[in-house]
């Protein structure tokens, strides 16, 4: 027996050394991977909100941008607008929203153009509408204001009458930060947050010049109240008691702990940031991650405490060293079934611990797997945990899905934006057209047009914006609607797109160009007149022969510089003739191998499918792109126009 004891506890003391150097390496290696998993998913996370909260200041930026857009045409084009009446700021009801004015203290009769003080201030009323209908949309917005560099003030808010005071007072907008700094710089300028006087809470202004024949005419600006982001922030919670906290260049933006009196308190974590875009670090017990916001520079920080990161792994180093202190006592009380109780312990500790090691590390490699432990005691729980922390992943990424959802809502916006219904005529026998776009991404920058311009003649338009997404669609709706407008009211193609060209380049600040070709069929005669602006040669199919190309010398694109003069062509359509308009989505489709579609066999195939109906033609022109793709992810808006003449010889029903 002593022989056999001795043995067994020989045995017994070396598997239990062996046993807790196992257990201690599980400890380390889930550590690390906890602490892998929670920097990176804190690091995202403040990405995320960091892009989220400047995507929400960009959107007020391009609405700022949009309407001292409008200002400038205002001034540079004031014979195409009536002058509407603006009332004094006093004349203004209680709690009424509308446009009012005020003059500066210094303020004379006569504006920086020569016209009275009376008459700019009118021009400008024209902004009432456009601030109502931008006011509505956006309800934080609490004032929007253009101080002229003649002196004059106008307003556009509910809080007219509470403004005596302060005008009384001798206020000056001239005075203003919002408006030195604009005109000193002569582009936007974006305030630090503030709290409105008027206690309308936590606000930032933004300002940007209105520029008119290249000079300052004045100063639009936009007062938001930020409360509502604040509050979100504040109440946002990671984990169990970790929070968000938005900082600015010298003072605490957004913070639970936030009052008057400490927003000027920077936190200690301030200088472990540095001048760093993006980042983690731990300091005083707790993980911080941040990520810088462009447009202000302000940063949102993450907080987490360490001990709720290690929480799982502090709570596994107990129960460890319990269950070791359990085993050798027990093994040493009863030595007889040693050997069974080490066996046990075996299959009950170190092997579902090894099982959750070998998860914890795939999860650190960026595996997605399920952890699946069923021990009943604290190893269960720590697999729970972890697979709580799992599902907040995705749970991240569901909010990524969320906002690829309201992305295919925009998409669908912008085809609704576009006629779909054909035929499109069905009273007129004259001639046949079907169109179709098809985006590279979510929303894209292609569009096509048709409509007719008087009951004789029929315009067709087809472009393509530089770039892609949501700022290629924007200029697109602008591009379009230009397009339309000026068509329906211009005799021919060259006007129209030298009127749209000059208006597309002002404000144009991004560089952003559109290929337009345009063209108006005169239906009785079979005239048709056209523009190429910049945009791919068009093929031509005369009735009984095959397509060839539409070849002439094309213009500068659209938007790229003013009072560029566009040369204007005809042809002759005879009955049974087609037009196919496309863009560069078609040519330059690639392959796999990185070989373009080419117009060589754009050319080939459009004879190939010479005789179908034009549906039917241009649904096969995107088959044949997608068999030549091979499954290559789409680079390009692809745009289609097909367009018959008849000329009255019946229709073909596309």
């Amino acid at each position: 027996m002593a022989v056999f004891v001795s043995v067994s506890v020989a045995s017994l003391i070396t598997s239990g050394m062996l046993s807790i150097y196992q257990l201690r390496e599980i400890r380390n290696i889930t550590e690390e991977s906890l602490i892998t998993l929670s920097r990176t998913d804190l690091q995202s996370l403040a990405s995320e909100k960091g892009t989220a909260i400047n995507n929400l200041l960009q959107s007020y930026v391009d609405n700022l941008e949009m309407m001292t857009g409008y200002a400038t045409d205002l001034y540079e084009h004031p014979q195409n607008y009536l002058p509407k009446d603006v009332p004094y700021y006093l004349d203004m009801p209680e709690g009424e929203l509308g446009i009012h004015y005020f003059p500066e203290p210094w303020v004379g009769t006569t504006s920086v153009d020569g016209t009275t003080l009376e008459e700019e201030t009118n021009l400008l009323g024209n902004m009432d509408a456009v601030f109502r209908v931008f006011m509505t949309q956006y309800p934080e917005i609490t004032t929007m204001c253009i101080a002229t560099v003649s002196g004059q003030n106008l307003q556009f808010d509910t809080y007219a009458p509470y403004k005596v005071d302060a005008i009384e007072g001798g206020f000056s907008s001239h005075s203003r930060p919002w408006y030195t700094s604009a005109m000193e710089s002569g582009a936007l300028y974006i305030s630090d947050t503030y709290r409105d006087v008027a206690g309308r809470g936590l606000t930032i202004t933004m300002s940007a010049p209105i520029f008119a024949a290249g000079e300052i005419m004045g100063v639009m600006c936009f007062d938001i109240r930020i409360d509502d982001l604040d509050e979100q922030l504040r109440k946002t919670v990671i984990g169990e008691s970790g929070h968000i906290e938005l900082v600015g260049a010298d003072k605490i933006i957004s913070s639970p702990t936030l009052t008057v009196e400490n927003e000027y308190d920077l936190p200690e974590y301030y200088d472990v940031m540095g001048n760093q875009y993006s980042g983690t670090a731990i300091t005083n017990e707790q993980y911080i991650a941040w990520s810088r916001i462009p447009l202000t520079g302000w940063r949102v920080v993450l907080l987490v405490p360490e001990s709720e990161i290690l929480a799982p792994v502090r709570q596994a180093d107990m129960q460890i060293y319990q269950a070791i202190l359990s085993t050798i006592t027990l093994l040493l009380l009863i030595v007889v079934a040693t050997i069974y109780i080490a066996f046990v312990a075996a299959r009950k500790v170190a092997a579902p611990l090894l099982s959750l090691a070998k998860d914890a590390e795939k999860i650190g490699r960026g595996e997605d797997i399920q952890l699946t432990v069923q021990t009943g005691d604290e190893v269960e729980q720590l697999a729970e945990t972890i697979n709580e922390m799992l599902v907040n992943i995705k749970t991240i990424t569901g909010e990524k899905e969320r906002i690829g959802a309201e992305l295919n809502v925009a998409t669908k916006i912008q085809a609704s934006m576009l006629p779909s219904i054909f035929p499109a005529f069905p009273e007129r026998s004259e001639f046949d057209l079907y169109a179709v776009m098809m985006p590279a991404k979510e929303v894209g920058g292609d569009f096509y047009d048709f409509f007719q311009v008087d009951e004789e003649t029929l315009a067709v338009v087809i472009a393509d914006v530089s770039g892609k997404g949501v700022p290629a669609a924007l200029f697109m709706v602008i591009a379009k609607t230009l397009l339309k407008s000026n068509a329906q009211h211009m005799v021919n193609p060259k006007e129209v797109i030298e009127t749209v060209n000059n208006l597309l380049c002002e404000g144009n600040d991004e560089g952003m160009f559109v290929t337009v070709f345009i063209g108006y069929l005169h239906v009785p005669s079979g005239n048709f007149t056209f523009v190429n602006a910049g945009h791919n040669p068009p093929l031509l199919k005369r009735a009984g022969l095959g397509f060839d190309w539409l070849k002439v010398k094309p213009g500068l694109f659209m938007a790229g510089m003013e009072d560029i003069k566009y040369e204007q062509h005809e042809i002759i359509l005879a009955p049974g003739d087609e037009i196919f308009l496309y863009t560069d989505g078609v040519t330059e489709a690639v392959n796999t191998e990185y070989q373009l579609f080419s117009e060589a066999r754009l050319l080939s195939i459009a004879n190939s499918y010479q005789d179908l109906k034009l549906q039917d033609f241009t649904t096969a022109i995107k088959q044949e792109i997608d068999a030549f793709a091979d499954g290559a992810e789409q680079a390009d808006d692809i745009t289609m126009l097909a367009l018959r003449y008849t000329g009255g010889a019946g229709r073909n029903d596309i």
